[in-house]
């Protein structure tokens, strides 16, 4: 839960040092009573809406700091991505992680129902989805605002991410989990242009991609029939 947590909102300072960002005193007060379990005294430190809780914990960032990718220093200069090892832990860990994710960057979609997740990190959400797609969970991914230039006060200009959202639907109808295969209606279509495409062919015209297995159709001998006739 505390690496979801910080997953949302958390930094690294230092060579030992964890941060979580936490606006919730509920939350906060959780995260606190689990980290004196581990021998933090302090009680944090405000911050502009919200408060700061640095611990020194070597142990914890050994778990975090892999999932740093990206160079710069400071808050959101490096995208945070989930590891290999945690997007396969057993069920029960998996779900206290995305909970803890869910604490620290989620929201309620009280319209149409369902859990929120937003991100300027495509990626993330990405490992998100198949993480809750283990949990019998489907979910939709959208981009939101494009990233662009934005001046701010005193005429500063600071540089703004594209974003994207994760919404998990209480009563889905375009995605859905059948048969250990998850079937999403498709909803953008793009040109892509004169860029060639080799299409993977095997036995029984399934592979497997980061996200798990796929399946298409060898449709090279209709294509070529189709060429011909044109």
């Amino acid at each position: 839960w505390a690496v979801g947590l910080w997953w949302a909102d958390g930094n690294l300072h230092g060579d030992r040092q964890v941060t979580w960002s936490v606006s919730d005193p509920d939350i906060e007060d959780r995260l606190l009573g689990l980290l004196r379990e581990y021998g933090f005294g302090g009680n944090g430190s405000d911050r502009r809406g919200c408060r700061q809780i640095t611990f020194a914990w070597p142990e914890f960032r050994s778990v975090v700091e892999p999932m740093y990718h990206g160079e710069g220093r400071g808050k959101g200069k490096r995208e945070k991505l989930p590891t290999y090892l945690m997007e396969h832990l057993p069920p029960n860990l998996q779900q206290a992680l995305i909970a803890g994710y869910f604490d620290g960057d989620g929201s309620w979609d009280k319209q149409r129902g369902g859990m929120i997740f937003s991100s300027a990190s495509l990626g993330g959400l990405l490992a998100l989805r198949r993480m809750l797609a283990r949990q019998g969970r489907v979910s939709l991914i959208r981009r939101g605002r494009k990233g662009s230039q934005v001046e701010t006060i005193e005429g500063r200009i600071v540089n703004t991410r594209d974003q994207y959202s994760l919404r998990v639907p209480e009563n889905p109808k375009d995605v859905r989990i059948e048969n250990g295969v998850i079937y999403s209606k498709v909803t953008l279509v793009e040109w892509a242009g004169e860029r060639e495409f080799v299409p993977i062919t095997t036995e029984d015209h399934t592979y497997i991609t980061h996200f798990g297995q796929s399946h298409n159709c060898d449709n090279t001998a209709q294509m070529a029939d189709l060429d011909s006739t044109r």
